[in-house]
């Protein structure tokens, strides 16, 4: 499992659990990046936004690039094909959130977690 600058954990499993009547909703990863972030293409097995708060990102998705702006955002379904361009000299500052929703039985309380943040890097 990585880690920041101190040492501490970049992924938690179940970060944050809301429980909702018929289905819980757990996040799985929550973090603000910018240019200096290399995420090589991989898939999840749950959804993940990407939201903009500064700068312009380039994004592979699903085989073609695309361009988000401040306040802009991208929800990838799970099983997708995803990363975004390396381009340290343009400065950016975005948000990932990686995130489940369980029905009531499955939900992530009354289970054992798993790691499901990378399922498969590709290089």
């Amino acid at each position: 499992m990585g880690g920041d600058k101190n040492g501490n954990a970049l992924y938690i499993p179940y970060l944050i659990q809301l429980q909702m009547s018929g289905c819980d909703l757990s996040v799985k990863y929550l973090e603000q990046l910018d240019e200096t972030c290399v995420e090589f293409p991989h898939t999840h097995t749950s959804h993940e936004i990407y939201f903009i708060l500064s700068g312009r990102l380039r994004m592979l998705l699903g085989g073609r690039e695309h361009l988000l702006e401040p306040d802009q955002f991208i929800l990838i379904p799970p099983g997708v094909r995803h990363g975004v361009v390396y381009k340290p000299d343009e400065p950016k500052e975005y948000l990932v959130m990686v995130y489940a929703i369980h029905r009531s039985a499955e939900s992530p309380g009354r289970r054992q977690p798993g790691l499901e943040y990378v399922d498969r890097v590709e290089r």
